[in-house]
């Protein structure tokens, strides 16, 4: 089995998450991170067991020993880290919201086909189980046209109007970071 050497790029919260699920992938090699901060990719690297740390972005998507990139900087960030990893010939998993708006998206998807490598939105809620079931259900027809759908989503966010689920600066608000599950 072909083994994939990870990187992560940009070792937030979210990113820790990605890191614990890519330890139970047999073939996943936790490789590389890269942060803006070197203490924190050094700190993230020790945590998860990843073997090289960078101080830049771009040390990060300039190792050729990198084949796949998670991408997790804050949102307004996605393009451009997702951009960068892709002119490098690197496949990415970009977390969501994939970007900010349609023009952003639109260049990272002529990236990657320039490039010819993956690019994908982390969307963990479309390979859900009971997501994938609803999709082979509603292809089948079996309940019919579907003339309405509603959707709740919630969870208990302490107030912090600098941080990205609150501020407009980091696109901050219930449909970039949550809102998009619903849709």
């Amino acid at each position: 089995m072909r083994q994939y050497k990870w990187g992560i790029l940009a070792p937030g919260s979210i990113a820790n998450k990605f890191a614990e699920g890519l330890k139970i992938i047999p073939n996943a090699v936790m490789y590389a991170v890269g942060s803006r901060d070197r203490g924190r990719a050094e700190a993230f690297a020790q945590k998860h067991g990843f073997q090289k740390t960078y101080g830049s972005y771009r040390e990060l998507a300039e190792d050729p020993e990198v084949d796949a990139i998670y991408v997790a900087p804050p949102h307004p960030f996605h393009e451009e880290a997702a951009v960068l990893c892709l002119n490098n010939k690197k496949a990415v998993i970009c977390e969501k919201p994939f970007a900010v708006n349609s023009r952003q998206v639109e260049r990272m998807i002529q990236c990657a086909r320039r490039n010819n490598v993956f690019l994908m939105e982390a969307m963990w809620t479309r390979f859900l189980p009971t997501i994938c079931k609803v999709r082979e259900l509603l292809a089948g027809n079996a309940i019919g046209k579907v003339r309405l759908v509603t959707a709740d989503l919630g969870f208990r966010a302490g107030l912090n109007p600098e941080g990205r689920l609150f501020a407009p600066a980091l696109a901050g608000g219930s449909l970039l970071d949550v809102g998009v599950f619903n849709l």
